[in-house]
């Protein structure tokens, strides 16, 4: 989705958020900073697949449900303009799909 006003997605712009109560957007940064932190739960994942060249116990099913759910989160979060599930579940696909490069690499 793009920005009426900038051209940009609309997440990028505070002011977008400037219309909801106080308390809502001290939670929504929170929520953003956890959704963040949390999301990054499977880079050590990617760095011990990494470092050994091996996915042997990976499953491929589980990372292909989970990058399948959080296609499905990420439009969810455009669709409720959510920063918070927008992010975090953005940085989860991407470690997830870099686990998934990672199995057929090094399978």
């Amino acid at each position: 989705m793009q920005c009426p006003q900038h051209g940009e997605l609309q997440l990028a712009h505070e002011e977008h958020f400037e219309g909801l109560p106080a308390g809502r957007r001290k939670f929504d940064l929170v929520m953003t900073w956890v959704a963040s932190v949390s999301a990054i739960s499977n880079l050590p994942q990617v760095l011990k697949i990494w470092a050994r060249q091996s996915a042997q116990d990976i499953s491929l099913g589980t990372y292909a449900i989970a990058i399948a759910s959080l296609i499905f989160w990420i439009a969810y979060g455009f669709y409720i303009k959510s920063r918070p599930i927008i992010l975090g579940s953005f940085i989860s696909l991407l470690l997830s799909l870099a686990v998934l490069i990672q199995f057929f690499l090094y399978k």
